[in-house]
């Protein structure tokens, strides 16, 4: 007989899996959280889950992480990054998005690939350390944490309210940029805004007060159109930033996938970004986007910050020098060239 009181298919009914190969720390650290996690959820402000993950596994994960060679690719994009911080950022969604990108930004490192092949296919130890296994334990490890997010992401949280507003439907950041929505800035502290003294103003969960389609007056806001349009552009620019971020050892990585971007790879160094920092990636993506820098101009910032005149660039480029000074003296070329060039 089925119990019609207990809720079918809970996401906390069943332990988290661990994938066959998984660091063993690691896989303690995981039964120990799935076994404890009954009483936490992402919402809750007595038992968030963020404080639990940080108790049990950010401590297995950064001693497996730390045992990892130093050479190696997933040690240098993980290192010093603590998941409970990365999750209660930029929320679960994100944890597991970030980590199938690491996964495969390792497979696809070159000097890997070449270190693991040998002529008769069989794995040549380098010094003490056997790169076949470890990057097997990797992927295993990372599977499992994978899991483990994709498991809270899907749990129960208890209902905040702010006045009538539900925070369940809460996004971590703007659709359009990497700001705050309405409504996670109000959760947060934020004063309500002066435009709705009576408070019945029906915040954003997924849009910022710069991106919200209307205005609190009921009129439309002109940059949610501007922004709407550029979005699909807006996503490819996040994409290809987060391959050229400053802990990415190699721009070959990125070539790889056909994304290879000189200009991104030195804008990102230049800005000392992160591939957890979404909030920064995404605000640049924006900027980028809105100033409308093409390939073109992107060289032509590259060619100015190395020096070289404005007749030159349009010789190299096959353009008069009449459009080269034109776009230079731009207000959004200048902004982007700032970033470049300063890294502000």
């Amino acid at each position: 007989m089925v119990d019609r009181k207990k809720p079918l298919n809970r996401p906390d009914a069943d332990p988290i899996q661990i994938y066959r190969g998984c660091n063993s720390r690691v896989a303690s650290a995981v039964n120990m959280f799935s076994r404890q996690w009954a009483r936490y959820s992402v919402r809750s402000r007595r038992y968030p889950i963020y404080v639990l993950l940080a108790d049990i596994v950010d401590g297995a994960w950064r001693d497996y992480i730390a045992t990892l060679p130093v050479a190696y690719l997933g040690r240098v994009l993980c290192e010093g990054q603590l998941l409970s911080i990365i999750a209660e950022r930029n929320g679960f969604p994100f944890f597991d998005d970030l980590f199938a990108c690491v996964v495969n930004s390792t497979e696809g490192d070159r000097k890997l690939n070449d270190w693991i092949r040998s002529r008769d296919g069989v794995l040549p130890p380098v010094g003490e350390f056997n790169l076949e296994q470890i990057h097997h334990e990797f992927r295993a490890t990372v599977s499992t944490l994978r899991e483990l997010a994709s498991r809270c992401e899907g749990k129960e949280p208890k209902k905040i309210r702010v006045g009538r507003l539900n925070a369940r439907r809460l996004k971590p950041y703007c659709e359009l940029c990497g700001e705050a929505t309405e409504l996670g800035m109000i959760l947060k502290g934020a004063t309500w805004p002066l435009q709705d003294p009576n408070k019945k103003a029906s915040l954003s969960a997924r849009y910022c007060s710069s991106h919200r389609p209307k205005h609190h007056d009921g009129t439309w806001n002109p940059s949610y159109q501007r922004a709407r349009r550029s979005k699909e552009k807006f996503e490819w620019e996040i994409f290809k930033i987060k391959h050229h971020t400053s802990n990415v050892p190699d721009i070959s990585l990125a070539k790889g996938k056909g994304i290879g971007d000189p200009f991104l790879w030195n804008l990102a160094h230049q800005l000392d970004i992160v591939l957890f920092e979404s909030d920064r990636i995404r605000n640049v993506a924006r900027q980028l986007v809105d100033a409308r820098i093409s390939i073109r101009k992107r060289q032509a910032i590259m060619l100015l910050t190395a020096g070289i005149s404005q007749s030159e660039i349009a010789r190299r480029l096959g353009v008069s020098r009449q459009a080269i000074s034109k776009i230079a003296s731009s207000e959004p070329f200048q902004r982007i060239s700032m970033m470049y060039r300063f890294g502000n």
